[in-house]
């Protein structure tokens, strides 16, 4: 009895002290990763991808900022030292300088102080510029910085600013059908105060005119971005029963003809596709 007590005290003992070196070996790889992160290089970035400047009238120069920051490395602490970003305009850009924008700062540079998390990367808009029939864009690169404590971000280098110049009026009575059934009807599509557009009939005339259910309109909001139909709002049996769902569409402003595509999952025998066409009357 008493040897095997000696055994299972050595065991303990052998347990105990693997425990306690386990420990030790953790608590100084812990703070070799925290004191490796400490003095690894502050990553600078664009805290977003892409951004969409609207204006369909003229309204003169307009300044928009858009933040350059440190997303990562060191721990957390301010800079002691100045970061001076370098960008460039990519080749790939529509947008013109002088035309739809202008650099505030022409020297190519951009500087973020130091004790600083982030800067403004300034931007001047020039409204009355933008292409009234398709949209442009602006493609920022940041190329790298110029202290060794910093490295530009390789997932969040380039900034697509896109102008968007190109007003659609959809405003007025049309006649809506669809190629799936029936006769057309007519429907107001009405301006919201937002720029989108509400449409009294949303599915095309499916609900009320291919199926018994002649008092649901189904409305929806729509956007035209130069041409192309956004949905704002699917109409109102889309989410709940998957009835009319809006998947596109395009908007001819020469012929004032709205062409939008539809589905639907809810009635039996689907799911059933359409193409809805409303012409201005």
């Amino acid at each position: 009895m008493k040897k095997m007590k000696k055994i299972k005290l050595v065991f303990y003992v052998v347990a105990l002290v693997t425990l306690n070196f386990s420990c030790l070996v953790d608590d100084e790889t812990g703070e070799d990763s925290l004191s490796a992160f400490s003095s690894s290089p502050n990553i600078v970035g664009f805290n977003g991808s892409n951004a969409a400047l609207s204006f369909f009238t003229d309204i003169g120069t307009v300044r928009r900022d858009f933040p350059v920051e440190i997303l990562g490395g060191q721990d957390n602490t301010p800079t002691t030292s100045d970061i001076n970003i370098s960008f460039e305009i990519d080749p790939a850009s529509t947008a013109v300088l002088g035309n739809e924008f202008n650099f505030v700062n022409n020297t190519g540079d951009l500087l973020l102080p130091a004790g600083e998390r982030f800067v403004n990367f300034p931007l001047d808009v020039i409204t009355g510029n933008f292409d009234p029939d398709a949209p442009t864009t602006l493609i920022i690169n940041l190329i790298n910085t110029g202290n060794d404590s910093s490295v530009i971000s390789a997932n969040a280098n380039v900034l697509t600013i896109t102008f968007v110049g190109c007003q659609a009026d959809l405003s007025g009575t049309f006649q809506v059908s669809n190629s799936l059934c029936g006769a057309p009807t007519n429907t107001q599509i009405i301006g919201n105060d937002d720029g989108s557009w509400s449409l009294e009939i949303g599915d095309g005339f499916f609900l009320a005119g291919c199926t018994t259910n002649a008092t649901l309109l189904n409305p929806a909001t729509i956007n035209i971005i130069c041409g192309e139909v956004q949905v704002a709002s699917q109409p109102s049996f889309c989410s709940s029963n998957g009835i009319g769902c809006i998947t596109g569409g395009t908007w001819d402003s020469a012929s004032g003809v709205l062409t939008m595509m539809h589905t639907d999952t809810f009635f039996n025998g689907g799911p059933f596709e359409w193409t809805s066409t409303y012409t201005r009357l």
